[in-house]
């Protein structure tokens, strides 16, 4: 029986069970990250806006948290960071394929092209725009915490298709950013050219062996992924961070703001649509004429 105040925590599998006892550490369910619940870094990253509140979650204690697939936090947890990073197993960094010289990673963010590029020096490319600038086969993947993942592509000289899925997993948004990358290179053909546009870095970080995976679900994922570019074989790959959720009136803006409407939806979708159908003076929203087309008791809210 759950007491009269509840707390919910992460367990050993990662998911959230109640708790009558309050947990001792915080952590970030997309960064992967534990540490103290007053960790000064945390804190000021929920109060300038880049860690969202409901990104927070909690664990009893730090085995808990590490089985769950979680890292300490360098700054409130140093002694644990530096025991987990030389404890870390050299598998994290195992060659990736013959197709990893054809993959760029860049990133339309300053604060991240300066953190990853600048003080971990990992080979990263700033963008300074949100607008496509090639012909390139262009995909926009985004996910959800309900298990909802789309990918909008627009391949020159075709109709944008639109693809959504649901598929619910213990990882929630990771797990769900994962698979659109999945729909992303199934999406490829061999010596294709490819920009992948999405709003969560450390999915291209995985593939690429530069962050290490510990949670069994995300190592079969990075693995499908990398059997899939095994098999395709684009002849380059432009992986493009972008911060989501920002409908400026870019390309990038736009699109994304349309894969992420697409992880709404309830049922499997695999089409086509027009690009005027998207032009904010269509007559019928291009969201509301999916929906009329689903059975009534699956459409998306």
């Amino acid at each position: 029986m759950v007491s009269e105040r509840t707390y919910w925590l992460v367990g050993r599998d990662g998911k959230r069970y109640p708790s009558a006892i309050l947990g001792t550490l915080g952590g970030n369910r997309v960064s992967r990250i534990y540490g103290r619940l007053d960790c000064r870094a945390a804190l000021a990253a929920i109060q300038r806006g880049s860690y969202h509140p409901n990104q927070r979650v909690f664990f009893a204690d730090e085995d808990v948290a590490r089985a769950a697939g979680y890292r300490p936090c360098a700054r409130c947890l140093p002694a644990q960071y530096a025991e987990w990073k030389v404890a870390e197993p050299a598998t994290a960094l195992i060659p990736v394929g013959p197709w990893v010289s054809a993959v760029r990673v860049e990133t339309t963010v300053q604060e991240t092209y300066d953190r990853e590029a600048g003080a971990k020096k990992r080979a990263m490319i700033f963008k300074p725009d949100r607008e496509i600038d090639s012909d390139e086969t262009w995909v926009f993947t985004d996910g959800s915490g309900t298990g909802g993942h789309g990918m909008v592509v627009l391949r020159p000289g075709q109709d944008p298709r639109l693809v959504a899925r649901q598929i619910r997993m213990a990882m929630k948004n990771i797990g769900a950013e994962m698979n659109a990358l999945l729909l992303a290179l199934e999406t490829i053909v061999p010596g294709d050219r490819v920009a992948i546009v999405a709003d969560l870095l450390w999915s291209i970080f995985y593939v690429l062996g530069w962050y290490n995976v510990k949670h069994p679900a995300l190592r079969e994922q990075v693995a499908a992924a990398r059997a899939l570019l095994d098999a395709r074989m684009p002849a380059s790959l432009r992986f493009i961070h972008i911060r989501g959720h920002k409908n400026d009136g870019t390309a990038f803006g736009r699109w994304n703001h349309v894969a992420d409407r697409l992880c709404t939806l309830k049922q499997p979708l695999d089409r086509t649509m027009p690009v005027s159908a998207f032009d904010p003076s269509a007559p019928t929203h291009w969201l509301a004429a999916i929906q009329a087309e689903l059975p009534r008791d699956e459409e998306a809210p």
